[in-house]
């Protein structure tokens, strides 16, 4: 198979993001290139780059996602890089560095409010209440059912999908 009909790795989207070619193979000149992107992208404001189910990246990718992202710390660069995995897996070697923060549930005030807030206060408390059972303070899963309910399931006037939290 033809290596250059694969999709783009993390990195390579990323760069591309930025407007900068992707350099040739390697942890170093590959990091590097992604240390200058973000360095130039902040400039002198504060820069937040967030990438989601990192662990999804290819290992190269990863790599200098890693690289760059320690460089942004010890450099002093006003960029900041959030960086997410799943919780139940470990953080893969290429990662190992950076600081790890766990978030836990959302608490049950929190998810109300989130709730109240994606309905515009619509949602009958009842309704509310099984919903945050169901999504057991995970915000994503609390939207996701909220989004896929009709105004009269949130309502509390027709009766709610079972089970709540499908596939």
């Amino acid at each position: 198979r033809d290596p250059s009909a694969r999709r783009p790795g993390g990195l390579h989207t990323l760069l591309g993001a930025a407007g900068r070619p992707v350099p040739r193979p390697g942890v170093g000149p590959a990091g590097e290139a992604l240390f200058g992107a973000l360095r130039t992208a902040a400039g002198a404001a504060p820069l937040l780059v967030c990438v989601d189910d990192v662990h999804r990246w290819d290992a190269a990718s990863r790599a200098a996602l890693g690289h760059a992202a320690a460089r942004v710390h010890t450099a002093g660069v006003p960029a900041a890089l959030l960086l997410t995995v799943p919780g139940h897996r470990p953080v893969d070697r290429e990662l190992a560095g950076l600081p790890v923060l766990r978030l836990g549930p959302l608490a049950p005030a929190d998810a109300a409010r989130l709730a109240d807030e994606a309905t515009d206060g619509a949602v009958h408390p009842a309704v509310r209440e099984e919903l945050m059972t169901a999504a057991e303070g995970n915000p994503a899963l609390l939207l996701a059912v909220i989004h896929r309910l009709s105004p009269d399931q949130l309502g509390g006037r027709r009766a709610l999908p079972r089970p709540r939290v499908d596939a």
